[in-house]
């Protein structure tokens, strides 16, 4: 008889596949970090769209789409815009249980070029602003948030026709315009209705690193941002944040150089 053996390796994946499910199933999610559009622009005329799949954590196994465009609309100039959508959790009788959807835009304007002359090496920076709505509910409790989300998001980075390294240390400032608690427990009513109260607004740093791989106008995406938003956990009482974020999508580039290196040829 064949006996099978548990490494730490499979003690490892199981705790990490077990955390997503426990966080889902404890509390409400008042924030979600979403992803960056960086198309990081050669010049006048680029185009950048794509879109793919996202993940967040810790507060909850969230899962969703995002879709992002941008456009160089002048000589050092350009627009950005995306939109995700998450939800997941879990839907139960227990009214320990959360089920939780979320959507989130962005759009910005501002300004990109070389970092050096004549290399790859290249720099840009938006500002703008985004929305964020977001509603949690239970058997018996619901939570109902909405913030806008001004920002300024500086990156740096290595563009090239096979591979991109982007790192975006963009900053931002949450606020929330309407918030609505409905809880059961008047316990946990008074500590989210608390938690809101003491600071509406919040400064927060969102660090990025993106990677895109392909060939040309053509390439896989893959992006994890950081948020330094906190919930806040008193005894049994918890309120969510999803601070991490990763997606896995693809990235669309049209631009005049590869129609002219097709000439060329």
């Amino acid at each position: 008889m064949k006996i099978s053996t548990v490494t730490s390796w499979d003690c490892y994946q199981l705790l990490l596949c077990s955390i997503p499910l426990i966080f889902s199933a404890c509390a409400p999610t008042v924030y979600s970090v979403t992803g960056q559009n960086v198309p990081l622009f050669k010049e006048k005329g680029d185009v950048a769209f794509g879109g793919g799949l996202v993940s967040t954590a810790p507060a909850g196994d969230k899962n969703g789409g995002e879709v992002h465009i941008a456009a160089a609309t002048g000589k050092n100039t350009a627009f950005i815009a995306s939109f995700c959508a998450q939800s997941g959790g879990e839907t139960d009788p227990d009214p320990a249980y959360w089920e939780d959807r979320g959507n989130f835009f962005e759009g910005g304007y501002g300004v990109f070029g070389e970092l050096k002359p004549g290399t790859e090496f290249r720099w840009e920076a938006f500002g703008g602003i985004g929305f964020g709505s977001i509603k949690s509910a239970s058997s018996a409790s619901s939570v109902k948030v909405n913030y806008f989300k001004p920002f300024i998001q500086p990156s740096i980075g290595l563009t090239g026709k096979v591979a991109d390294i982007i790192l975006t240390p963009k900053i931002a400032v949450v606020s929330y315009t309407s918030t609505s608690v409905k809880m059961a427990n008047q316990d946990e009513q008074v500590f989210i209705d608390d938690f809101f109260s003491d600071k509406r607004t919040r400064v927060v740093f969102e660090p990025g690193i993106t990677f895109r791989i392909g060939y040309k106008g053509a390439k896989l995406q893959a992006q994890y941002v950081y948020s330094t938003f906190k919930g806040a956990e008193r005894e049994q009482q918890t309120v969510g944040v999803q601070n991490e974020f990763l997606s896995l999508s693809a990235h669309f580039l049209i631009a005049k150089r590869w129609k002219k290196t097709a000439t060329v040829k």
